[in-house]
């Protein structure tokens, strides 16, 4: 998969230290969070429609990931916006429904 997640510097930077720094690398099962990361890839990149619900979080990220996030402060909140999309189980991407139901590591 392509996508600007993985090929922006300032994006990937800000999708690893997102992970690391939450719970998410042990929260979900490899694939689930393969398949949500690909998921808000897709949205951020244009392929899927921006669900309604989403619209501010991904508004915002995009504004701040399209600037530098070497400021503490702009990074601070672009990862928050990023783990606020990565964990939302809402999405209105399909009429069939969002995210599987939640994966947790037992």
């Amino acid at each position: 998969m392509h996508s600007s997640l993985a090929t922006d510097q300032p994006r990937f930077y800000t999708l690893v230290t997102a992970l690391l720094a939450s719970g998410l690398l042990t929260s979900f099962k490899p694939a689930e969070l393969a398949k949500r990361i690909a998921t808000v890839a897709e949205i951020l990149d244009g392929s899927k429609p921006t669900p309604r619900s989403l619209k501010k979080p991904i508004d915002e990220y995009k504004e701040l990931a399209a600037k530098q996030t070497t400021h503490p402060d702009a990074a601070t909140i672009a990862k928050q916006y990023l783990l606020t999309l990565l964990n939302q189980y809402e999405y209105e991407v399909n009429p069939a429904g969002g995210w599987p139901k939640q994966e947790v590591k037992k």
